[in-house]
């Protein structure tokens, strides 16, 4: 699973636009894109990729479920959440 955690400053108000559309602050966001998807997923899926949102501090849990399921949990820009 991939993650990132930021916060999010707005969202897009278009019918047309999915509902995962917004900006969000992070860390370091020239950390995150230079990278996109370099060798995290093969195939070059990563920009076909849908989001989840989850609101609020949810790294723990997906940590956790990550844990439960042998499934890795990577932070998007870097290292293993």
């Amino acid at each position: 699973m991939l993650i990132v955690t930021g916060k999010t400053l707005e969202a897009s108000k278009s019918p047309l636009a999915c509902r995962t559309q917004f900006t969000q602050s992070v860390p370091d966001a020239r950390r995150l894109f230079l990278p996109w998807g370099e060798d995290v997923i093969n195939g070059d899926v990563m920009t076909l990729l849908h989001r989840a949102v989850f609101y609020g501090d949810c790294m723990q849990p997906v940590l956790d479920l990550g844990d439960l399921m042998g499934v890795p949990v990577l932070e998007e820009g870097g290292r293993r959440a």
